[in-house]
């Protein structure tokens, strides 16, 4: 299962379930390291740093964190809780993880925060009793998609606004680091019926679309969302108006 995460200057490659991390730079190939454990999730932040969730021998999870030449520079280790998914915020200096762990015979998903220069938590807050696909930084904080919703937190762990889905499956959800978020919904957990809603950060929609072909993949970039259906790519702004429709583009 290769996957590929960009930033704005470099990015990285790796194999969900294996142990080679890859990182590129405009130059070609920067660094290659070789986990202790199998890769769950590897991102770029903005100054560069890869950010890895992995497995690691005698712990639910972990997440540690690459300078730009391969050096680590943070990491943290769960005995207690599974970790699913991490994000490093734009100046570097929070790191937030989601962490999943039996409560009274229920499991809760957790937002884990911590300081960069330091290996203890200094805020844990419950996000939900179901299970989390992501988690994106934005400006203020942090935006958790969940099963049931979107979740924003702002560095402290103080919840900002939620946004419920009321049944409907999440299929893709991008996150702007401005001010809002994209989700594809669908009544069905397959085929190609969605609905394309978009959501700021105090949980308003700001617009909404049915889409009648299949989504390949979808991003956000600043005010526009791009949609990458099998026979076009479409692009709308944040409000989805649509702007403009690429026949032709394969992904």
């Amino acid at each position: 299962s290769p996957a590929l995460a960009g930033g704005e200057r470099s990015a990285v490659a790796y194999d969900i379930g294996g142990d080679e991390l890859y990182y590129l730079t405009p130059a070609g190939l920067g660094w290659t390291k070789t986990m202790e454990g199998a890769v769950l999730e590897a991102s770029v932040a903005p100054d560069g740093s890869i950010v890895v969730c992995h497995e690691e021998s005698g712990y639910k999870g972990a997440v540690t964190v690459y300078d730009g030449a391969g050096q680590p520079a943070f990491s943290f280790r769960s005995a207690s809780r599974f970790v699913m998914t991490c994000a490093l915020s734009r100046d570097g200096n929070t790191l937030a993880a989601v962490t999943m762990g039996q409560e009274q015979g229920m499991f809760e998903s957790f937002l884990t925060l911590y300081r960069t220069n330091s290996e203890k938590p200094y805020a844990t807050v419950s996000i939900c009793d179901g299970l989390v696909y992501a988690l994106h930084r934005f400006e203020g904080g942090f935006c958790a998609a969940a099963e049931d919703g979107l979740y924003w937190f702002d560095k402290n762990g103080a919840s900002l606004a939620e946004y419920a889905f009321n049944g409907l499956f999440l299929r893709r959800c991008a996150v702007s680091e401005n001010d809002f978020a994209a989700v594809l919904l669908s009544r069905y957990r397959t085929g190609s019926q969605t609905t394309l809603i978009t959501v700021d950060d105090a949980g308003n929609e700001l617009g909404g679309t049915d889409l009648d072909r299949e989504v390949l993949d979808m991003s956000v970039a600043g005010r526009y969302v791009a949609v990458l259906c099998t026979d076009r790519l479409i692009i709308y702004d944040k409000f989805l108006t649509e702007l403009a429709s690429l026949p032709y583009v394969s992904q």
